[in-house]
């Protein structure tokens, strides 16, 4: 599936079929089979993955994007760092600081967002004369930006933050905080805002590069800064989402799934998070993700793969089912 490192080690499923099951082996298809009753729960021990390209960052990338709404429960362990988030500012990491994040999310996109600083220090850097801000929690609302927040300016800048008030929340939206269900998923809260190109200010030509003797293929270009890079280890509980309707999902190549185009219950599908753990990309090292819960609602066109038989089916649900992804 991903990279060889996720797997289903645990699934248990209740499938009530409510068209018709397809069955076929790597060997002789099998004849279509006839509606039945739904079988009970059963536990299934899947074997090593297959590796797929986009590896555990693209496997939470896919399931984030099937997110229509829900609350998160994310606690982000950083590294020591720093990170250009904006034209004359940046964030800057200390003291292997700790974030936690709770969002509430409709429509795709996270509504309300509230952040503490538990550990070490976060702090927003102005360059010149603009503030220094050590930042210890904010809320965050959608169309409204951030809403109130706790802060501390830094060195000089303490005794003009404690009176004005209003230099620090400048400061702070400044930055470009992320609110897709992605980003907040694998910890990459802040974007990195670009400057506003002036009304009719055509963008200067860029130099021409030389020809090559050796080769017409462009180089690859040299990816810049990204907050994940600050990011070690993010890692969500207690949380519970709500699936768009017709949504894909491939877990690897031995489960995938549409969710109901048009549920027939309250909802097309239901996934709790109890627990889970994303690691990002670093240092030559491959992303990692664990993620434990349960599943419930209705799916459809989907297939499911064991060694080297394989079932298709039209619609099903999923009653009470459990799940654990490596």
């Amino acid at each position: 599936m991903v990279r060889g490192d996720l797997r289903i080690a645990a699934l248990g499923l209740s499938f009530l079929v409510a068209g018709a099951l397809r069955a076929q082996t790597s060997e002789t298809p099998a004849p279509a089979a006839t509606p039945t009753a739904a079988p009970a729960a059963a536990e299934v021990i899947a074997p090593a993955a297959t590796p797929a390209a986009g590896g555990s960052r693209a496997m939470i990338d896919a399931l984030g994007a099937c997110v229509e709404s829900g609350r998160l429960n994310v606690e982000i362990d950083f590294v020591n760092g720093s990170y250009p988030a904006a034209p004359a500012w940046g964030v800057e990491t200390s003291g292997i600081p700790r974030a936690a994040i709770t969002t509430e999310a409709s429509g795709g996109r996270v509504q309300k967002m509230d952040a503490a600083i538990t550990t070490g220090q976060v702090l927003v850097r102005g360059k010149g004369l603009r503030p220094k801000v050590y930042v210890l929690a904010f809320s965050f609302e959608n169309g409204k930006g951030v809403t109130k927040a706790k802060f501390r300016g830094k060195g000089i800048w303490r005794p003009i933050v404690s009176i004005f008030r209003g230099v620090a929340m400048g400061a702070l939206r400044k930055l470009e905080l992320n609110t897709d269900i992605p980003s907040v998923l694998r910890g990459e809260i802040l974007g990195a805002k670009t400057p506003t190109p002036k009304p009719g200010a055509a963008p200067a030509p860029g130099p021409t590069p030389p020809p090559s003797s050796t080769s017409t293929a462009s180089a690859a270009p040299t990816p810049g800064p990204s907050f994940l890079d600050l990011v070690d280890e993010v890692r969500i509980r207690d949380s519970a989402i709500v699936a768009f309707p017709g949504k894909p999902l491939a877990l690897g190549e031995m489960v995938s799934f549409q969710t109901a185009s048009h549920a027939q219950g309250e909802f097309p599908l239901r996934v709790t998070v109890d627990q889970g753990r994303f690691r990002p990309a670093h240092g030559g090292a491959a992303a990692k993700i664990e993620l434990k819960g349960r599943v419930d609602g209705e799916i459809e066109n989907g297939t499911v793969g064991f060694g080297g038989a394989h079932a298709a089916f039209d619609r099903g649900e999923l009653r009470s089912g459990s799940y654990h992804l490596l």
